[in-house]
């Protein structure tokens, strides 16, 4: 596997606690990035600022859905849904679709109350726009708003079948079917969401519908949920013997259940008695195949005695049993690493990523991966997007800045404003680390 080392990128630590000053952005957002970043001004207490962006937005794009409903939600937000069905009102006459539609979502943004209003709103706006999924999308999120779950289904399904490819609708309807009590064909529609390039609410609204269904508590009663939790504390809280000591009189009490021998596994794996964790974890799984903790539990077992196939063969099959197993996630980019996979090891950090929302360590780490990949386009969007989010981050600054000058090496047409975009990276984060050698260093080499 060819691996390439970019000397620019791997310079001494750049951490600094940081001042959480926010300053202007170096990165801009990402093209069709606008309702996304007007939405989060939104939520961040600043909707008559996001409102004055969707106005030139609904102007530029009066057909995309995303738009009104980034409106509507500002609107919500400063107080002004009075002000959006006026909008909507006007546009009665003139584009009945899209003005029924923008009812709907200020009825829907009023309160419960407004259900049937909403109702008739989506009704008409779908007589006149039959092909827009998120027409029985939205029906659908009313209906199971409401606890009508069989309207609720039969309007993603719907949805669904206009838009497959939209992982939203398949989160909402696999949580429809859980919900309905068919955990298997729940899992089979979430499957592919991870593939269909989920907003990370999408997938971790997934993720949550998932765990549920694989909860090990789930069936069991309250007397054993309350036995098997104080193993858990104990483990929680390294009393590692006491647990084991708990989890064997479990065993003893409830010989088939499998949690019990799995908690059995899990502190004498702890106490690093492998052999006989090993058989406890075996046992578990014997009474419960498909118990993604049973699994993940054994497979850290197999990793720890270093028979790394075994244990990623027991990953692989958690995963394949809940696609959005966190667990079973971290230690399969472990062992990727360990083999210098960088493909592997890049997979699984980006569907953590969507897990996990803003974690910063797994970010650089999935950048600094792309990196040693020599994926440098990839590794640019990267850092940008940590940029994105903390606008203040050094490292980030001083590797984006490396990365820009790699590739105006690489590309000459574009040398002049790559080097340019270094200079002000690397100026702005010698202003946030003016002691910092490390960046003196490479602001110098670049005016080299």
């Amino acid at each position: 596997m060819r691996r390439v080392i970019i000397t620019a990128i791997w310079l001494p630590s750049l951490w600094l606690s940081s001042s959480g000053c926010r300053h202007a952005p170096l990165v801009e957002d990402r093209p069709g990035d606008e309702v996304r970043a007007a939405r989060s001004l939104s939520r961040q207490g600043k909707a008559g600022e996001a409102l004055q962006i969707f106005e030139g937005l609904l102007k530029a794009q009066p057909d995309n859905l995303a738009v009104h409903r980034g409106y509507v939600e500002a609107a919500y937000y400063a107080g002004r849904l009075d002000e959006a069905r006026q909008r909507y009102t006007r546009l009665l006459q003139p584009s009945p679709g899209l003005a029924h539609y923008g009812l709907a979502l200020v009825e829907m943004a009023a309160g419960p109350g407004r259900m049937q209003e909403a109702l008739t709103h989506l009704s008409a706006a779908r007589e006149r726009m039959h092909k827009e999924a998120d027409i029985p999308f939205r029906t659908g999120l009313m209906y199971a708003l409401n606890g009508d779950l069989a309207r609720a289904r039969s309007e993603f399904e719907s949805a669904l079948g206009l838009d497959p490819e939209r992982a939203g609708i398949r989160v909402a309807l696999g949580n429809v079917l859980s919900q309905q009590g068919d955990d298997a064909g729940a899992i089979e529609m979430l499957r592919p969401v991870m593939a269909q390039q989920p907003t990370p609410e999408e997938a971790q609204k997934a993720a949550a519908i998932t765990a549920r269904i694989y909860d090990p508590f789930r069936a069991l009663s309250s007397e054993l949920s309350q036995e098997a939790q104080r193993v858990f504390d104990l483990l929680e809280q390294e009393a590692v013997g006491e647990a084991l000591a708990a989890a064997e009189q479990f065993c003893v009490r409830h010989p088939d259940l499998a949690l019990a021998w799995t908690l059995q596994g899990i502190a004498r794996s702890r106490l690093e008695s492998n052999s006989e964790a090993i058989v406890a974890l075996e046992r578990a799984l014997e009474l419960a195949p498909h118990m993604p903790l049973a699994l993940v539990s054994l497979g850290d077992v197999y990793r720890r005695t270093e028979r790394w196939q075994k244990a990623r063969e027991l990953y692989e099959r958690a995963l394949s049993l809940d696609p959005f197993d966190r667990a079973a996630l971290e230690r399969l980019a472990d062992l990727a690493d360990l083999r210098q996979d960088d493909e592997r090891t890049e997979q699984a950090l980006a569907k953590l990523i969507l897990l996990s929302g803003e974690d910063m360590e797994l970010r650089q780490r999935r950048a600094l991966v792309l990196v040693r990949a020599d994926r440098v386009p990839e590794a640019l969007d990267a850092y940008r997007d940590i940029l994105r989010i903390q606008p203040d981050h050094v490292e980030a600054m001083v590797r984006l800045a490396s990365l820009e000058i790699v590739m105006a090496q690489r590309e000459p047409a574009t040398r002049k404003s790559r080097l340019e975009r270094a200079r002000r990276l690397l100026s702005q984060a010698q202003k946030l680390a003016p002691e910092n050698q490390a960046i003196a260093d490479l602001i110098q080499k670049l005016e080299e």
